[in-house]
């Protein structure tokens, strides 16, 4: 490809450029870079950075800067960006390098002496990265739309992702909508040379691992030490600094830190979605408790005025197909909030609940080591829980402990009294032939989870963090945040972190005063007592369901009932109807409104991509960071 070709690819990433745009050429390889400044040594190198050996770009931020330094013994009063230090590690050891990176990056390294392309996305999957090859040409982009501006790309649709999509299954690493596009899974690297494609996991969880460090003042300081440095190391960076604050635990577990460890004078600007005509979703108390604490700037946001559907346009062309947030409408409205308070960094507080664990398998570990009185008090504790509902304590005994410990001709015979786990038969509104055409049951049951039935606490740790669910959310927050050229960071999924909560003891997560206790006790001096002892978290699902009922109804009822022609050979017509009717009529379930919700927006993506309107950019503010590439021989 020409480096006009080139240009033309970055310019469909304009949006995430607000601080420079870039193209290079060097050989058969072409690199393009939307520049996001958001760390102090940003604008000392401009990317791609092209030199005797090297083409270069990256979308990064690392964290290990000082043992970096050190080890590749750059001297210590010499300013580098996170892009030299990257380009510098790759110099050093080669295609091992992202083992020595800790922090959130994608990059890419044309080897013009090797003539090899490598490229690598970090430990969490934070940063996007996604990919197309034959047999002449290898590209890749933080975002879809520069690929699919291609004529070579056809955006034919991957109908296996639709029926996975359909029926919530929404969990495949590499899997894209788009049939020729894959993305590049969390901590891996490409090797990309003239007659090869290859492809290294460079990092994995360890389940085996469990730290026995000796009293629980012991693995409350460790815990401490590292999500403090979690949380100071994203707040690199000029302020003003941004963080969430719903009032659960770990947002405010972030905002707390964040204020308590600043280095700058300025308030840490908190943003919160509020509930006014929804009082049963509202957090607000929650909230307050927080700000009484530290030094904050705090701004609200209405979580309840607008619908799932209401930026259906704009999210889709962010995230470049169907996604699985509902409730990236309200966080639309947040981003737009946090770029109009000139607030680039912003910490979210995603997903504690995975990386630290309640820790409920604890109690079958308890049953099964015969510690029946620590079993008793446990489960009464659990069922006092409120998190989204209290639970029976036959229901406690049931979910985490019978189930979990019974022999699997036990549950061979449970699943067939319940009608089985047939996933098309529990999901009547997709079509029958359609699944079967696309072999859904079997790419199910394909992606199991390492550990079913997960017997141990650890084992259901490990399987919630392995899922793919987690990257994609990473992903979609990334790209519609930087289309208001906001970036959001992640303390929670911190490599360090991550590692050092599955290897917790399971009684340092569940504990009769709390679940995550180690994170409470951890914090306890800095978070809200309010905050510490909360053991309920409020749901957005009567929210959900107002919105696209009511708020968007008039939009859902278009959507659902005139679909594009490849949605509806796709779907029961019937139960489509059924569930419709249903919504009119009486008091949908969950089940049924996430239903009608997944229909529109493939309805809506559908339709787009039909009428050619995929790179098509909505109106709106053009800013942000990616980088793209080709290398054709």
């Amino acid at each position: 490809m020409s480096g006009k070709e080139i240009e033309e690819m970055n310019r469909v990433l304009n949006h995430r450029g607000p601080d420079g745009v870039e193209t290079k050429t060097r050989g058969p390889a072409g690199f393009g870079h939307q520049s996001l400044e958001t760390t102090p040594e940003a604008d000392s190198l401009t990317l791609p950075v092209h030199d005797e050996t090297y083409l270069f770009t990256c979308d990064a931020r690392i964290d290990n800067r000082d043992e970096l330094r050190s080890r590749l013994a750059i001297e210590a009063n010499r300013e580098v960006s996170d892009a030299e230090l990257i380009l510098a590690a790759y110099d050093k050891w080669g295609e091992r390098c992202p083992e020595a990176l800790l922090g959130a990056f994608a990059f890419a390294v044309w080897d013009s002496e090797a003539e090899r392309l490598f490229l690598a996305r970090d430990h969490m999957g934070v940063k996007p990265l996604y990919y197309y090859t034959d047999e002449t040409v290898f590209a890749f982009a933080t975002e879809m739309k520069a690929l699919l501006a291609r004529e070579f790309i056809d955006g034919t649709i991957n109908q296996k992702r639709v029926g996975t999509y359909l029926v919530g299954h929404d969990d495949q690493k590499e899997q894209t909508a788009y049939d020729e596009l894959y993305r590049v899974p969390p901590a891996t690297a490409m090797t990309v040379e003239s007659h090869s494609v290859s492809k290294q996991t460079y990092w994995e969880l360890d389940p085996s691992r469990e730290l026995h460090l000796g009293s629980d003042e012991a693995y409350t300081e460790q815990f401490r030490e590292i999500f403090a440095d979690a949380v100071r190391s994203r707040m690199r960076g000029a302020p003003p600094i941004g963080t969430t604050l719903s009032g659960g635990l770990d947002s405010s577990s972030v905002a707390c830190t964040a204020a308590h460890y600043r280095t700058f004078d300025e308030p840490v600007h908190t943003f919160s979605l509020v509930f006014d005509d929804l009082p049963a979703c509202d957090e607000r108390e929650y909230i307050e408790a927080v700000l009484r604490e530290g030094s904050f700037e705090s701004h609200y946001i209405p979580g309840d005025s607008k619908g799932p559907l209401s930026y259906l346009d704009e999210i889709l062309w962010c995230a470049d197909g169907p996604f699985a947030g509902t409730n990236m409408f309200m966080h639309r409205d947040l981003y737009r909030s946090v770029a109009d308070q000139n607030v680039r960094i912003l910490l979210e507080g995603v997903d504690g609940d995975s990386v630290v664990s309640h820790g409920f398998r604890y109690l079958a570990e308890l049953a099964s080591s015969g510690r029946l009185l620590s079993l008793a008090r446990a489960v009464k504790a659990a069922s006092e829980f409120e998190l989204f509902e209290q639970r029976s304590i036959r229901q406690v005994l049931w979910q985490f402990v019978v189930t979990p410990l019974a022999p699997e001709s036990g549950r061979s015979l449970w699943r067939r009294v319940r009608g089985g786990e047939d996933v098309v038969a529990n999901n009547p509104i997709i079509d029958k032939a359609f699944a079967d055409r696309i072999g859904l049951r079997q790419m199910i049951e394909q992606s199991a989870s390492r550990f079913e039935p997960a017997r141990t606490e650890r084992q259901f740790h490990y399987n919630q963090l392995q899922n793919g669910v987690q990257p994609r959310s990473l992903e979609l927050a990334n790209k519609v945040a930087g289309y208001y050229g906001v970036e959001p960071r992640f303390p929670f999924f911190d490599k360090r972190l991550v590692e050092f909560c599955l290897a917790l003891p399971a009684s340092q997560k569940f504990h009769v005063d709390g679940t995550r206790i180690v994170l409470r006790r951890s914090l306890s001096d800095i978070l809200p007592d309010a905050i510490e002892s909360r053991t309920d978290k409020a749901s957005s699902a009567e929210n959900l369901k107002q919105g696209l009922l009511r708020r968007n109804g008039e939009k859902l009822t278009d959507l659902v009932e005139e679909l594009p022609d490849p949605l509806e050979s796709m779907i029961a017509s019937t139960e489509l109807a059924r569930v419709r009717q249903s919504a009119r009529e009486q008091d949908p379930t969950l089940d049924e409104i996430m239903t009608l919700w997944r229909v529109a927006v493939l309805s809506r993506w559908m339709s787009d991509n039909q009428s050619d309107e995929t790179n098509s950019a909505p109106a709106g503010p053009k800013r942000c960071e990616n980088h793209n590439i080709d290398v054709s021989n």
